[in-house]
């Protein structure tokens, strides 16, 4: 049975201010502040503030280790900024650092929280210790990248994102009852809709300029693609296990949207690997609702058509040609320019890893392919190829644990989906992910999951839905 716990970190500051404060003590506090601020002007006036900086962080600290939930939900809103907005760019502005601080900061500060202060057990699961101590030993891949000369920002930068998964630990020890996920998962929602009605904006402003044929045809550059094929796996699920009637009308809606963003992607690799997970999941749990999902694609291709025609009239015959031609030159193999790009850039990978085979050559370092579309040599640090991007970059034995990590977790989900047919909202958490990750095996070969932010936070939230899974199935359990 799931006990009901305080989700609040006991910190001996959380309580340090008394209900009824000392008249002397707030005096001193107040002459110290005010002999700090002083000295501030005098020195730098920017210093002036420090004081009350350090103040208001300490507080803000102190609040959201007393309500971590507030903590989580705005960092799944403050995801708009993390998720849209970040790049690989060499100079890191202002919100960056904010950012990676209130994200990494405040991960660190909860599992040392849990873990040292109250001792509270995290880990449920023996993939569990297997994902926490690869990414404790890949610290020592840093050696490995500086003596490859990669510079240590770039290093730190790649590295922080693994710990972008382990966000899971935290939103599914203190998600625990229904409500509690549907108000998550609203954030997540809410961000989703905001971050695709600007790729969609994009892409519409770009359908005026000249060069749109050429920019949709001969781009290889995706925006966030890998969370809208997940929400879109996602919600279809919804639509089809949900148990009232408005709850299937609102996520079949939210599905045509997130679908809308991945088909106007034009990313076919995301267009096949999410069909492909939708097949394999409904055939392994329910065989019979492959009819019904092949009913909702064919009214969802013939909408999507008319809103294309309707939108688009003079650029409809063109699009559609486009889409077409993307779908069919999937079929040709090396013959398609895009899959013979990928083709030599995994052939240079693999005689680099006979080289760097059990140790990687490190985060951050760059490797060398031809680009037969550019018909030239050329050095990059990112590999489409994700099982070869993790060896390459952290060493067989990373490689070995990240994907058992992977599989286990895959392998769960299909069970605890397959048992939960009495509660249809951990019913569709569990068949998420486990489809969502189905997914990403065929993903993964062409775009990789594991290189930027929204491929971490994918993984993260899967891992975490099947958490919130168990949780209900737990709680379910314990009162019947």
């Amino acid at each position: 049975m799931l006990a009901q716990i305080n989700t609040s970190l006991s910190f001996p500051f959380t309580h340090a201010l008394p209900i009824r404060s000392d008249a002397r003590t707030i005096v001193l506090a107040s002459a110290c502040a005010a002999v700090l601020v002083a000295i501030g002007l005098l020195v730098n006036p920017f210093l002036a503030a420090a004081p009350l900086a350090l103040g208001a962080g300490g507080l803000l600290v102190a609040f959201f280790v007393r309500y971590p939930r507030v903590w989580l939900c705005l960092g799944a809103l403050l995801n708009y900024w993390w998720i849209s907005q970040g790049g690989g760019d060499e100079e890191i502005t202002l919100k960056e650092y904010a950012l990676v601080l209130f994200y990494f900061g405040g991960l660190a500060i909860w599992f040392f929280g849990m873990c040292v202060i109250q001792r509270r057990r995290v880990v449920r699961h023996w993939a569990d210790r297997i994902l926490l101590l690869a990414i404790a030993v890949s610290l020592t891949n840093f050696g490995l990248a500086l003596l490859n000369g990669t510079p240590v920002l770039t290093w730190v930068r790649e590295w922080l994102l693994f710990w972008m998964m382990l966000y899971y630990f935290p939103w599914r020890e203190h998600f625990t009852e229904k409500r509690q996920i549907q108000a998550l998962l609203a954030c997540h929602a809410v961000v989703f809709l905001a971050i695709g009605g600007l790729n969609l904006y994009n892409y519409l402003k770009a359908s005026t300029n000249i060069i749109y044929a050429y920019q949709i045809w001969a781009s290889r550059k995706t925006l966030n693609t890998h969370i809208f094929m997940s929400a879109t796996i996602w919600t279809v699920l919804g639509s089809l296990y949900a148990a009232k009637r408005k709850s299937q009308v609102l996520v079949l809606l939210l599905a045509g949207f997130y679908g809308v963003v991945v088909v106007a992607s034009f990313s076919r690799g995301f267009w096949l690997s999410g069909t492909l997970a939708l097949v394999v999941a409904l055939a392994v749990l329910n065989p019979k609702k492959l009819v019904l999902f092949s009913v909702y694609a064919i009214i969802a291709a013939l909408c999507f058509t008319f809103m294309v025609q309707l939108i688009f009239p003079d650029k409809a015959a063109f699009i559609f040609s486009v889409l077409k031609a993307r779908l069919v030159s999937s079929s040709r193999g090396t013959g398609d320019v895009s899959l013979l790009a990928r083709y030599y850039e995994t052939l240079s990978i693999l005689n680099q890893l006979q080289v760097y085979f059990l140790g990687g050559n490190g985060l951050g370092s760059s490797f060398y392919a031809y680009d037969p579309i550019q018909k030239h040599f050329f050095t990059a640090t990112f590999i489409h190829n994700g099982y070869i991007f993790v060896w390459l970059k952290l060493g067989f034995f990373f490689f070995v644990c990240f994907y058992s990590f992977w599989l286990a977790t895959m392998v769960r989900a299909y069970r605890l989906a397959r048992s939960a047919a009495h509660l249809p909202m951990a019913k569709i958490l569990a068949a998420g992910c486990a489809a969502c990750f189905t997914g990403y095996l065929f993903l993964n070969i062409t775009s990789s999951m594991a290189e930027g932010r929204d491929g971490f936070y994918c993984l993260s939230m899967c891992c975490a839905a099947l958490g919130f899974a168990e949780n209900l199935l737990e709680k379910k359990d314990g009162i019947s």
